[in-house]
């Protein structure tokens, strides 16, 4: 099971479940916003990109609130959600303690 508290695996996943196109500017604000967050924290997010090739993906709409997408990394599929906290946390095999603590972060930062 992987750290969701990993930075580098969640500047990972702000990256690779993310369509927005830094070069151009096209796609969506927050996501440009999320690409120049994770390259002020060092990500070159076009060689992340070629790095982990595309096996599918699941675009971000409003009737499930993330984005999936599914890349090949050291040899085996990984996938990386991106999308409303209340609808990752319920994907997340968590105790009730890490989810409450997860809870309270993300309405922290919502404040």
């Amino acid at each position: 099971m992987l750290d969701a508290s990993d930075r580098t695996r969640a500047l990972a996943a702000v990256v690779l479940a993310n369509d927005a196109d830094p070069s151009t500017g096209a796609g969506d604000p927050l996501d440009l916003g999320l690409l120049r967050y994770a390259a002020s924290h060092g990500v070159d997010a076009a060689r992340l990109r070629d790095e982990r090739p595309v096996i599918s993906e699941r675009p971000f709409d409003s009737a499930w609130k993330f984005a999936r997408v599914t890349v090949r990394e050291d040899g085996g599929p990984v996938s990386y959600l991106k999308g409303a906290p209340e609808v990752l946390l319920g994907r997340c095999d968590l105790s009730d303690g890490d989810r409450e603590s997860w809870v309270e972060k993300a309405d922290a930062y919502a404040q």
